[in-house]
C-alpha cells in the first residue's frame, strides 16, 4: 500500500484514504465512498490524486492524446500532444460549473497539483495527466468518439473540442466521480462502457436511490465512514438544533395526500406549486425565521423560480437582506450574489436546488427547507449544507471556534426521514431493493472475497465502526440526541 503522507488530512480521512487505495491494491475495480456532507470528501479524493501521482513508480512511457479543434470556418487542425512521464491518469468528474471550479481550486491551492479543465468555454489544458471534467462536457467527447460529431463539446466561439486516451485508458487510468448517486443515469454508466479497465471511485453522502436502484451494477464495494453522530460529537460537524412543524398541519396534510410524482419518484413542482405558493405559507415560513432564527445568515430551499421569489420579497419586505437565485441566474450574476452572501452583504439566500450539492459557505447559521421532498438524498444534502464548523476542530476537541446551526423543517421532512444524525443502513441502500440477479449471483458466489453477500449487511455490527470513548470531552461538549431539540414552531393554519 503507498504510504500516505498528507498532514492536513483528519483521523477519518486517513482511514478512509487507506482502505480505499487497498481495496484497488486487492483487485476491487470500482469502490464507492460514503461520507456526510461537510465532512471533507472533496480533499480526500484529491489527496488520493496527489498520493498516487507522487508513487516513486509513476513513471511509464508517454501516453499521446488527440485534441482535434475545428474552426468556425469548418477547417480542422489536428494538434498532437506528448505527455512526458505522465504515469498514472486521473478524470475527476462532476455535473457543476460550480464543483468544477471547486475541485481545480483545491487541487491548485492546497496540493499545487497541475491539471486540466473539461468543461464548456472553460476546456483547457487537456493534456495534463489530471482532468477535472463536467459530465456533460465529457459526454460530448464521448459521442465524438462514435463519430457522432454533431455532438461535439461547443464553446462560445464556435469551436469543437475533442480528445482521446491512449494507452492510460488502461489500468493506469483512475476515474473520480462526485456526487456519485447521480452515477447510476446513463450518462455516467457511458463511462464504465469508455473505461472499462479503468479503476473507479465514486463520493456521495448518500449512496441512496429515491427508486431503490442498486449502485451494484457500477460499484464492487461500499466504503463506510464514521456514522454522522460522531463528526459531531468531536466537533468535525457542527452541532444542530431542528425545529419542525406538527404532522396535522393542513398544508403538510395536502401534501402528504399527493399520489402521482415525477420520473424521479418526487414530487411533481405543479402540485407543489399550488400548496406553498399561497400566501399563508410564504407568510408562515418568515414567521419561523423571525421566531428561531431571526439576525442569522442563512439559505432557504424553494420549491421553484416563482416560490424563491415570493419568499425573497416577504423577508426584503422586513428588511432582511434576501435574494433569490437559481440555476438560470446568469454565471456573473450568480458568482456575485455568492460573494456578498459569503461576505455578509447577503443574509438569507433563496435557492432553487443549487446547493443542494458542493456548496461551501461555513458561516453558515441556519437552513430552512421549504422544498418538500421524497427523497432522503435531497434532505441530507439540504440540511449538510448547514453543518460545516466554523473553524478546524482545536486538539482538546473543545467547543471554541465551532457554532450551533439552526434547521427550520417548514414541510415536516423530520417526520419522513428522522434526524439528520439518524443511525442509517447505508450498505442496504447501497445494494437497492431489487439488485440485478445476474449481478447478485456473481458477487456472492463468484467473488466472495470481494463482495460480502447480502445477509451480512447488518446496521449495527458491520456498517457503523466501533465509537471510541471520548469521556474527556463529553462533559464539554454535551452533544447527544436529546440536547438536539425536536420543537413545533407556530402553526398558522391550524390543526
Amino acid at each position: 500500500m503507498k504510504n500516505i503522507n498528507d498532514e492536513t488530512l483528519r483521523p477519518y480521512q486517513v482511514e478512509a484514504q487507506r482502505e480505499i487505495v487497498s481495496l484497488w491494491e486487492q483487485g476491487v475495480q470500482s469502490v464507492m465512498l460514503q461520507m456526510p456532507t461537510g465532512a471533507g470528501k472533496t480533499r480526500l479524493f484529491v489527496s488520493i490524486v496527489r498520493t498516487m501521482s507522487e508513487s516513486t513508480n509513476n513513471r511509464v512511457q508517454s501516453t499521446k492524446y488527440r485534441v482535434q479543434t475545428t474552426d468556425g470556418r469548418g477547417q480542422t487542425a489536428d494538434n498532437k500532444v506528448q505527455s512526458t512521464d505522465c504515469g498514472y491518469q486521473f478524470l475527476i468528474i462532476t455535473h457543476r460549473e460550480e464543483l468544477v471550479e471547486q475541485i481545480s481550486e483545491t487541487l491548485r491551492n492546497h496540493y499545487q497539483l497541475e491539471h486540466g479543465i473539461l468543461q464548456g468555454k472553460n476546456t483547457r489544458d487537456l493534456e495534463r495527466n489530471i482532468v477535472v471534467a463536467s459530465i456533460q462536457s465529457l459526454t460530448a467527447v464521448l459521442s465524438c468518439r462514435k463519430g457522432d460529431v454533431k455532438d461535439g463539446l461547443k464553446n462560445r466561439g464556435g469551436n469543437t473540442t475533442s480528445f482521446s486516451f491512449g494507452e492510460g485508458s488502461g489500468e493506469r487510468l483512475y476515474i473520480i466521480i462526485d456526487e456519485a448517486h447521480h452515477s447510476i443515469a446513463k450518462t455516467y454508466q457511458a463511462l464504465w462502457e469508455a473505461f472499462p479497465n479503468a479503476k473507479k471511485l465514486g463520493v456521495t453522502a448518500t449512496p441512496y436511490r429515491l427508486g431503490k436502484a442498486s449502485f451494484w451494477t457500477l460499484y464492487h464495494r461500499l466504503v463506510v465512514s464514521w456514522p454522522m453522530r460522531r463528526f459531531i460529537e468531536e466537533g468535525y460537524l457542527a452541532k444542530y438544533r431542528l425545529f419542525t412543524v406538527s404532522e396535522h398541519r393542513a398544508a403538510l396534510k395536502k401534501i402528504n395526500r399527493l399520489t402521482k410524482f415525477g420520473t424521479d419518484g418526487d414530487y411533481k413542482t405543479k402540485d407543489l406549486q399550488e400548496i406553498v405558493t399561497r400566501q399563508e405559507e410564504i407568510d408562515f415560513l418568515f414567521e419561523c425565521y423571525k421566531e428561531h432564527a431571526e439576525g442569522k445568515k442563512g439559505i432557504v430551499y424553494a420549491v421553484n423560480r416563482e416560490h424563491a421569489a415570493m419568499i425573497a420579497e416577504r423577508f426584503a419586505k422586513e428588511g432582511v437582506s434576501a435574494v433569490a437565485i437559481d440555476s438560470r441566474t446568469k454565471t456573473a450574476e450568480r458568482k456575485r450574489l455568492l460573494n456578498d452572501f459569503k461576505e455578509g452583504k447577503t443574509q438569507v439566500l433563496v435557492n432553487v436546488e443549487l446547493f443542494t450539492e458542493g456548496f461551501d459557505c461555513p458561516s453558515i447559521e441556519f437552513v430552512m427547507l421549504a422544498r418538500p421532498t421524497r427523497s432522503l438524498t435531497m434532505y441530507m444534502q439540504q440540511v449538510g449544507r448547514a453543518l460545516r464548523p466554523f473553524a478546524e476542530p482545536l486538539e482538546d476537541r473543545s467547543r471554541k471556534g465551532l457554532k450551533e446551526v439552526i434547521i427550520l423543517d417548514c414541510v415536516g421532512l423530520r417526520h419522513r426521514f428522522g434526524l439528520p444524525d439518524r443511525a442509517r443502513d447505508w450498505q442496504k441502500h447501497f445494494i437497492g431493493e431489487r439488485p440485478p440477479l445476474e449481478v447478485y449471483e456473481k458477487r456472492t458466489l463468484g467473488e466472495q472475497q470481494v463482495i460480502p453477500t447480502m445477509k451480512e449487511y447488518k446496521l449495527e455490527e458491520h456498517t457503523i465502526k466501533p465509537q471510541k470513548e471520548w469521556n474527556a470531552i463529553k462533559h464539554k461538549m454535551e452533544i447527544h440526541l436529546s440536547d438536539m431539540r425536536i420543537h413545533v414552531p407556530i402553526n398558522m393554519n391550524g390543526l
